[in-house]
């Protein structure tokens, strides 16, 4: 997986977090006024080790704690990665659905997860942090951000959302819309979970995002990356 050549950008609200990395794809150039709350890498270093899934819109969740996790657990079925190893980059590809990350803030853990409809509804966000406090951390110790995804107004459903998310499908305009985002935040809420900020563009209305909605088969993807730092006072 070569993608180390990428152009990324850093979510400001992220960067007060010594021991924690997140990083989102651009495509093509930014505008020439740097984006609300983002800050431009103009030059970085990505870990060297890195572990994706074949993400199937799950709630799928694989923990990787000892380095023989790694090379067993790349590119299997899944939609979400959880490790306590510093230096290994877990990798997810968006194109509308959210990325979200979760960590324990003085570096012990990091899980990001690729949160489509189905798999918020299949209950990604519970089992991963069912997962991370059977690791042993309570979920008020647990900080979250929202990557970028769709926004309410670009993304018309069915109506069976109104019974499936009733609290974030509505009826705009005589058309049924969904909150991605306002589901992810209620749900994260409900566990507990501090939320540190949200991606602050759709998808869809950002020419530098990828959006299957926007643009069809041919939008290829996002590419998000979240690791651990080394602690160097070690």
């Amino acid at each position: 997986m070569d993608i180390s050549s990428t152009k990324y950008i850093q979510p400001r609200p992220l960067s007060n977090f010594n021991r924690i990395s997140f990083l989102v794809s651009i495509n093509g150039e930014l505008p020439s006024k740097t984006p609300k709350n983002l800050i431009p890498l103009e030059a970085h270093k990505l870990p060297s080790r890195m572990v994706t899934l074949l993400q199937i819109h799950s709630p799928v969740v694989h923990t990787i704690t000892h380095e023989a996790d790694i090379n067993r657990i790349n590119f299997l079925p899944g939609d979400g990665l959880i490790t306590t190893i510093p230096n290994l980059a877990l990798v997810v590809r968006v194109a509308d659905c959210a990325p979200v990350l979760i960590f324990e803030p003085s570096g012990k853990v990091i899980a990001l997860l690729h949160a489509g409809w189905r798999g918020i509804m299949r209950g990604i966000l519970e089992t991963a942090v069912e997962k991370l406090v059977l690791m042993g951390v309570e979920p008020k110790k647990l900080i979250s951000y929202i990557g970028p995804s769709i926004g309410e107004k670009n993304y018309e459903v069915g109506d069976e959302f109104l019974n499936w998310f009733p609290r974030s499908a509505k009826v705009i305009n005589g058309k049924v819309h969904f909150d991605i985002k306002g589901e992810i935040k209620l749900r994260l809420q409900k566990l507990g979970i501090k939320i540190a900020g949200t991606f602050p563009y759709s998808t869809y209305s950002t020419p530098w995002l990828s959006s299957y909605r926007r643009d069809g088969k041919s939008c290829g993807r996002t590419i998000c990356i979240a690791w651990l730092k080394q602690d160097t006072q070690k």
